[in-house]
């Protein structure tokens, strides 16, 4: 028992401080960043490109409600993790009953499937000694998941990231706006990018439901890219089977 509590506390702790320095725990403006002129044809305030597209300010809202209206999605990309780049795979419901997410930094990578409000977690060898785990509890653990209903578990799912791009702040003209109509992979998107205090966060939607698909967010530790896609495709992950279970 009390090395299935040093396990538990392990784990808090490497995600308290890995997951903590990712951007999607933070808001838009803690990102620094240098304005990119390549990512634009032309600059604008809160105004319209032409009178068929909208406003900065009306997609900034639009995109806002499209993430509240938001039931499942799935994330993949890079974000960086302590200065370590970090690959991150995330699908799931918004809600966070259920959901599975992956994250790989070097060879270290950690696993969470979340049903139900039960968080399983399974990490590779590499993982549990960068947490400090002893070897006699790695091998105890082996390949099995730990089954816990800590909250705190939850901070690594589709609806923590999606909750934290969430915000009320208006877009303004004094954010250094930068918009324009273009193609992503030959989709027809707008992209639009806001400097805040203390960055910038690109971000490029759909030209009509202005749902999200990509988002860049550039700092001092590198540029982190994230896509979004399967918007409220139904997911059903299960929990692993109970021989497989290892309970804190």
């Amino acid at each position: 028992m009390r090395a299935m509590r040093l396990v538990a506390a392990a784990i808090g702790c490497a995600l308290t401080l890995s997951l903590g320095g990712c951007g999607y725990q933070q808001s838009a403006s803690v990102f620094r960043a240098h304005d990119d002129p390549a990512l634009r044809a032309h600059t604008v305030g809160t105004g319209q490109a032409t009178q068929q597209d909208p406003t900065v300010g009306q997609l900034w809202n639009a995109f806002q409600t499209s993430l509240v209206s938001a039931k499942t999605m799935h994330i993949t990309g890079t974000l960086h993790v302590d200065k370590r780049l970090a690959k991150v795979d995330m699908s799931g419901a918004c809600d966070n009953s259920n959901g599975r997410s992956s994250i790989t930094m070097d060879d270290e990578n950690l696993e969470v499937t979340a049903v139900g409000g039960t968080y399983y977690i399974k990490a590779n060898t590499a993982y549990w000694k960068a947490a400090g785990l002893p070897s006699n509890v790695i091998v105890t653990l082996g390949s099995r998941y730990l089954s816990t209903t800590d909250p705190t578990m939850g901070q690594f799912t589709v609806g923590s990231f999606v909750a934290s791009l969430k915000t009320t702040e208006a877009i303004s003209d004094g954010m250094g706006v930068i918009a324009e109509k273009t193609t992503l992979t030959g989709r027809p998107v707008y992209l639009f990018s806001v400097r805040t205090g203390e960055g910038r966060m690109t971000i490029w939607v759909t030209d009509t439901a202005y749902t999200l698909l990509k988002i860049r967010m550039e700092s001092t530790d590198g540029t982190d890219e994230l896509s979004f896609s399967e918007w409220n495709v139904p997911v059903n992950y299960t929990a692993p089977p109970p021989a497989q279970i290892v309970k804190i």
